[in-house]
C-alpha cells in the first residue's frame, strides 16, 4: 500500500519503543498501536493511523531530508524538537506539536539528551458518502485537509488526552476519540514557529564555526572537523551557519584564504607556490584559478599592481 511509503525507518523505531516492553500497557502510545492500519470513516474521510513511534534521547529522529506521502504529527513531550522545512526552521516545544503535510520535504533533530516525544502518522483520504449526507458532511475532508495543510507551525496539542481516553475503550469508542482528536487538531488556535531561539542559536554557532576557521584556516580542514569542535552533527551546523552568514563554510574558508594570501602577496616576496600551501590551498595552479576568479587578477599581477614599495 502507497500508505506505507517511508514507514520502514519509523517502525523499527515504534518495534524497538514496544521491545522489552511489549507487556507495558502503561505506556501511552500502547493505548494506539491496535488502532494501526485500521481506517476509521468519518463523513467523506478515511481516516488511519499509518504508524506511532516513541523517541527520547540527542538526535531522536531522521536527520537527513525526507518526506512521507501521509500527514506526520510531531508531540514533544520533554525538551526541543528543531524541525527545517520550506527554508524554516521551527521549535516545538513540550506540550505542543507540529503537523507536516504529505510531500513536504523536511528533517527533524534535538540537541537534547532529554528530549522526549511521539511521532504519528495518519493518512487522511477522500471516502464516497452515502446518500442522503448533508453537503457540508461531504466537503469535511476539503475543509479538514485545507487546515491541517497550513499547520506547518507549532500548536497545543491534545495528544496526551487523546491517548489516555482511548485506555480500556472498545473498537468503536476508540474509533470516536480518533475522530474528536482529528477535529480538536484542527481548531486548536496555532501560534506562529518559534524562530528566534534557532536565530540567536544559529549566531552563537556561527561565530564560534568563524573563529575555528580563522584559527586554523592552514589545515586542511573538514566539515565534521568543524562540527566535532561544536559538538552538533554536521548537517545541522550546515543549516545554521548558512542561515546566520549567507553562505557555506567553503565559501567562508576560501574568502579566509584569499584575504591572508592577498596580504601575503603585497607584504612579502614569498613565492607564489608557497603561498598557496602556506594559506591552505591544493596547489598552486588551483590558488590561481580562484584568486583570478576573485579578483579578476593572477596573483603574479596582483602583487605587481599592489605591492608595498619598501621604504
Amino acid at each position: 500500500m502507497a500508505s506505507r511509503n517511508g514507514t520502514d525507518k519509523t517502525n523499527a523505531s515504534h518495534n524497538e519503543s514496544k521491545a522489552g516492553g511489549m507487556h507495558e500497557k502503561s505506556h501511552p502510545l500502547s493505548n494506539l498501536y491496535n488502532m494501526i492500519m485500521r481506517p476509521v470513516q468519518f463523513n467523506d474521510i478515511r481516516f488511519t493511523i499509518v504508524d506511532a513511534s516513541n523517541f527520547s534521547g540527542r538526535n531522536i529522529l531522521v536527520s537527513g531530508n525526507h518526506m512521507h506521502p501521509c500527514y506526520e504529527c510531531i508531540h514533544v513531550r520533554k525538551g526541543l524538537v528543531f524541525t527545517y522545512v520550506n527554508d524554516r526552521h521551527l521549535i516545538t516545544s513540550a506540550g505542543r506539536c507540529i503537523v507536516i503535510p504529505p510531500g513536504a520535504i523536511h528533517s527533524h533533530y534535538a540537541d537534547d539528551d532529554d528530549c522526549q516525544c511521539y511521532s504519528i502518522r495518519l493518512l487522511l483520504e477522500k471516502s464516497p458518502v452515502e446518500n442522503g449526507n448533508t453537503v457540508e458532511s461531504m466537503n469535511c475532508y476539503d475543509r479538514i485537509t485545507e487546515c491541517l495543510s497550513t499547520l506547518l507551525y507549532d500548536h497545543p496539542s491534545r495528544l496526551m488526552e487523546m491517548l489516555e481516553d482511548l485506555k480500556g475503550k472498545p473498537l468503536y469508542a476508540k474509533q470516536a476519540v480518533l475522530i474528536h482528536w482529528l477535529l480538536a487538531m484542527c481548531q486548536d488556535e496555532a501560534e506562529p514557529a518559534q524562530e528566534m531561539i534557532y536565530e540567536k542559536q544559529a549566531e552563537n554557532i556561527a561565530e564560534q564555526v568563524d573563529l575555528y576557521l580563522n584559527r586554523f584556516f592552514r589545515n586542511n580542514i573538514t566539515v565534521e572537523d568543524i562540527a566535532s569542535s561544536v559538538n552538533i552533527s554536521y548537517r545541522h551546523l550546515a543549516r545554521l551557519y548558512k542561515s546566520a552568514r549567507g553562505m557555506t563554510f567553503a565559501e567562508r574558508l576560501r574568502t579566509i584564504r584569499l584575504d591572508h594570501a592577498k596580504q601575503a602577496l603585497i607584504s612579502t616576496s614569498m613565492p607564489i607556490k608557497q603561498i598557496a600551501t602556506e594559506f591552505g590551498f591544493s596547489n598552486e595552479y588551483y590558488f590561481a584559478t580562484l584568486f583570478r576568479k576573485n579578483t579578476g587578477l593572477s596573483p603574479s599581477e596582483y602583487r605587481k599592481q599592489y605591492k608595498k614599495n619598501p621604504r
